[in-house]
């Protein structure tokens, strides 16, 4: 036998043991039909796919043009989540790690009643420990970076391909927005007023290259482009994944580079600022509840009359729940005296900002509630220890702050506005 320092370093298998590549495979198959029907029904250029229709399903005119569309978003996102997952699972096998290959989670495309993109996204099953924080930052740091250099690639391809601003005109529903580019060539300047509710904030990559590239979409058309909605969404993730909290990728990074207590520090901070934008967004629906709520109400069989009485009372209802939210969020985070205190700020501050500020309505988003639950009650604010803290050589140091200056450059603090 070889002295131990002379033994050849040999490798785990590719393949855990565990993995069950058919499953990795339907589900890869599954997600690529879902993200196929979502990227043409967001596309929506109904003129052009009524010409070639093969059959209608779920109101989904399939056909070659529908599919192609959809190609064009599916194929690109996936090349970015095929990317960010890889990136994860070579770095933990690199180490010895007994990760699983990437499960992609499909989701219902268009049309449903809330926002999808025919995916959430994919993960990895890490069976193994992390033994050290050198360990956990390569991990962390390899999907996020992966994935950032696929996300680049995409943008570039998608204003190398952009076509100029008649492309809408394949799109039914966009009369004030064709008459505009009609007379003028280009788009509007501002959001027309009786179309196109829904709006993709643009973060810093994508407004750059929004200033470089004539053509380039407003937010509120930007969806229609399948290849730029596919970049747009690998940023957007990136972002996400970058979050430094818990066990996102964001936390290894922020963990591995600045400890424990500094990950403590910047984990709470930011599920604050996340629960306060998600509260001013709230907030913001539940000033109208007074409009909305009868007919909600009436929707339940409720009568109009009552409808209209019970009003005040179900708005009041709906505050509470949301008070009662937040507290428990926050209680869990920040211990129930400093929870309480800092719930009761944020509602407050909310409600005064909504009332007597309207603009101050722009820099809330509903969405980070939700992400705000799925930190605290699944993904945990707080990173598990990890033995050896030895501190990352300068190359790796060098990388985190890379992938914090990508967080920045990817986040939109509201990424959607209406819809």
């Amino acid at each position: 036998m070889l002295p131990a320092a002379r033994r050849p370093f040999l490798p785990r298998p590719l393949l855990s043991p565990y993995d069950r590549p058919w499953v990795h495979g339907v589900l890869f198959l599954a997600t690529l039909v879902s993200t196929t029907l979502a990227g043409g029904s967001w596309a929506a250029r109904g003129f052009l796919y009524a010409q070639d229709v093969w059959f209608v399903w779920a109101g989904l005119p399939i056909g070659p043009s529908f599919l192609l569309d959809g190609l064009r978003f599916s194929v690109p996102l996936l090349a970015f989540l095929t990317a960010h997952e890889f990136g994860h699972y070579f770095a933990a096998r690199h180490h010895r790690l007994d990760a699983s290959l990437p499960y992609y989670i499909p989701f219902p495309a268009p049309p449903s009643y809330i926002l999808s993109f025919g995916t959430f996204g994919a993960v990895i099953r890490l069976r193994s420990t992390f033994p050290s924080a050198r360990v956990l930052f390569d991990v962390g740091a390899a999907g996020p970076l992966a994935g950032l250099v696929v996300a680049l690639v995409l943008l570039a391809v998608a204003l190398l391909s952009l076509p100029d601003p008649s492309y809408l005109q394949a799109m039914p529903g966009h009369e004030l927005v064709n008459a505009h580019i009609a007379a003028t060539g280009q788009f509007p300047s501002d959001l027309p007023p009786t179309e196109l509710p829904l709006t993709l904030v643009p973060p810093a990559l994508v407004a750059l290259a929004g200033y470089l590239h004539p053509n380039f979409p407003p937010g509120y058309e930007l969806y229609h482009y399948p290849t730029l909605l596919a970049a747009w969404l690998s940023l957007f993730f990136t972002a996400i994944n970058l979050l430094p909290v818990g066990q996102l990728d964001g936390g290894h990074v922020v963990y591995a580079l600045f400890g424990s207590r500094a990950h403590g520090r910047i984990a709470r901070a930011v599920v604050a600022l996340m629960l306060a934008s998600g509260t001013l967004g709230a907030v913001a629906v539940l000033d109208d509840a007074p409009a909305w709520g009868p007919l909600l109400l009436q929707d339940f069989g409720v009568s109009p009359a009552l409808a209209v009485a019970g009003a005040p009372w179900f708005t009041g209802l709906l505050f509470g729940l949301l008070g009662a939210l937040l507290f428990g969020l926050l209680r869990r985070v920040f211990g129930a005296l400093q929870g309480g205190l800092l719930a009761a700020v944020i509602l407050a501050f909310g409600i005064v900002l909504v009332r007597f500020v309207p603009g101050a309505v722009s820099y809330g988003w509903l969405g980070w509630l939700l992400w705000g639950v799925l930190v605290v009650r699944v993904i945990r604010v707080d990173h598990p220890p990890v033995e050896d803290e030895t501190a990352l050589t300068p190359g790796r140091q060098l990388l985190g702050w890379l992938c914090l200056a990508a967080f920045a450059l990817c986040f939109a603090p509201v990424p959607f506005r209406g819809g």
